[in-house]
């Protein structure tokens, strides 16, 4: 897998967008939290919000399984892509997909379209949701071995503790 740091976020916030919509706790505050960012173009209003809660319930399936390339390939014919390189913050010359002058929505549901395509192109297997009981957090695995298969490493723990301890039981 290429290690695109760029895209690798943009997919990661896809996944968090995703959990935050599931679990109803979608605000400005946790939305400038999962993006990191404090300067988007403009406010994070009710109707962003709107927009970003549908985006979210539209990608859940990208980590759900099945086709996931059908699914971002379906959105991303929806948004308006418009790349281009931009250089800003230090980061040296890389891509931006939203058109110019895109509002916060529309350019979070650009970059977290393309973010996921590139991941898919490399490995679709990178993208899934928590193998953990009472757990359906989305996820996306930039690991080197892609042997991901829970969102945190609480939910791994938990999950290994419950089966070493029904294995002691049954001994």
């Amino acid at each position: 897998m290429r290690f695109d740091e760029g895209a690798n976020k943009a997919a990661e916030q896809a996944a968090g967008l995703v959990n935050l919509v599931r679990e109803d706790a979608l605000d400005a505050a946790a939305f400038h939290a999962l993006r990191e960012v404090a300067d988007e173009p403009g406010p994070v209003d009710a109707a962003v919000l709107a927009r970003l809660v549908d985006l979210g319930h539209a990608l859940a399936p990208v980590f759900a399984g099945g086709d996931p390339r059908g699914t971002v390939n379906a959105l991303l014919a929806q948004v308006r892509v418009t790349p281009h390189v931009t250089d800003h913050d230090d980061r040296g010359p890389h891509l931006h997909f939203e058109p110019p002058g895109a509002g916060v929505a529309e350019r979070f549901e650009a970059n977290a379209l393309m973010g996921l395509a590139a991941l898919l192109c490399d490995d679709h297997q990178r993208l899934g949701t928590c193998a953990a009981d009472g757990c359906d957090n989305a996820w996306v695995d930039t690991s080197r071995n892609a042997r991901r298969r829970f969102c945190s490493p609480s939910c791994a723990n938990r999950t290994h503790v419950a089966a070493h301890r029904a294995r002691r039981r049954g001994a």
